[in-house]
């Protein structure tokens, strides 16, 4: 009997391109890393490499296939410069827990090494029904001592009162769209690479809307169309916009645009680098502040200030179990940590916070505690 043709074997036969420009991506990757020499010492990884279909490498966003081949070929590496072969599942277990030691003495964070079993086990299937079966005890028990040692360093929910103060240095600046762009992402709780990919026609227009959702604007992520799903695989989820309704005035000015451009008129490097500069400018830097850490934020302000319940963040954030709202949603912890920031930014914020919609709409200028502090050092 023929076996079934792989990945490498298929042929695309269909009237969309995304699919054979897709099948040709995943096709290259997989070649490039099965030709690196150190790959080929290890016949278990090539096979299980040479077997992936399709369909399995579709299970998975193409960014994680790429991290996860990344980090099977740094694995053979490590097999090959500690000449430490393995010709058996079990024989595997023995190799990651001497990984496994290497990297904790070497001060790599604990969730590396859940990411290389999670591509192992991608790319050697059989390791799957092996770790299901006999549930890799040693390699497990190992992680577990490795997370007590050095707990994961966790993203702290950003403040309200610290988001309006960047804003109101955003708009100091001129930064108009970045402001609004930061504003969104906190209501929204969308992951800024979503947003910041967002096209014009994602943002639908209230009068577009229909029953419970009438007057409201809606973000649609993840369009079907595109082919990309969410990080959790569903698509065309929607958020309403259901805070700062004097918005939908700027959102008509973004979407008076062809519905195929993006959304904001700036790259997403440089709102990182206007965020970081502007944070630290703030004296926000205890908070390890990131655009990541406005998703947990706005989280958080929303249970503090009773707007929704935690069901309710639950589903507008995508947390598919109540441990990820808890791990995102640090309320007490915020409340500390917000009192290490200077006093005059909490204020500054306040200030900005109680004139958001007359900043916005009428293009008024607060000067920021950084911008008085440079005026009185002169």
């Amino acid at each position: 009997m023929r076996r079934p043709p792989t990945s490498s074997a298929l042929t695309v036969k269909d009237s969309s391109s995304k699919y054979v420009l897709t099948l040709d991506r995943y096709q290259v990757a997989l070649s490039k890393v099965k030709d690196i020499e150190v790959v080929r010492s290890f016949p278990m990884i090539q096979e299980g490499l040479g077997k992936l279909s399709l369909l399995e490498l579709w299970s998975v966003l193409p960014s994680t296939v790429q991290d996860y081949l990344k980090r099977v070929v740094l694995f053979c590496q490590f097999c090959q410069r500690s000449r430490l072969g393995w010709n058996n599942l079990q024989d595997l277990e023995e190799v990651l827990l001497q990984m496994f030691d290497r990297m904790f003495f070497h001060s790599t964070p604990a969730e590396d090494a859940s990411k290389l079993m999670a591509a192992l086990k991608f790319v050697l299937p059989m390791l799957q029904e092996f770790a299901l079966a006999r549930g890799l005890p040693r390699a497990h028990r190992a992680l577990q001592g490795w997370k007590k040692a050095v707990p994961a360093q966790q993203r702290l929910p950003f403040p309200w009162v610290c988001l309006t103060a960047v804003i109101g240095v955003f708009l100091w600046e001129n930064h108009f769209w970045e402001s609004l762009c930061l504003l969104v992402l906190f209501r929204t709780y969308i992951r800024p690479g979503t947003l910041l990919a967002f096209k014009v026609n994602q943002l639908v227009g209230a009068m577009l809307t229909t029953s419970a959702a009438a007057g409201l604007w809606t973000l649609n992520l993840n369009p079907v169309e595109a082919g990309t799903p969410g990080k959790t695989g569903p698509y065309d989820e929607s958020i309403l916009w259901d805070t700062e309704l004097w918005a939908s005035t700027l959102f008509l000015v973004l979407t008076a645009r062809p519905s195929h451009v993006d959304l904001w008129p700036f790259s997403a490097n440089n709102l990182r680098t206007l965020f970081a500069q502007t944070t630290s400018k703030l004296g926000m830097d205890v908070l390890k502040p990131c655009l990541y850490s406005l998703r947990n934020g706005g989280a958080s302000d929303d249970v503090l200030a009773a707007r929704r319940t935690k069901l309710a963040v639950k589903c507008r954030g995508g947390w598919m179990s109540d441990k990820s709202l808890v791990r995102y949603s640090k309320e007490a912890k915020l409340a500390s940590e917000l009192l290490k920031i200077p006093q005059s930014t909490r204020d500054f914020g306040e200030l900005v916070a109680q004139h958001l919609e007359v900043l916005f709409l009428r293009n008024l200028r607060l000067p920021p505690p950084c911008v008085n502090l440079q005026v009185a050092s002169k």
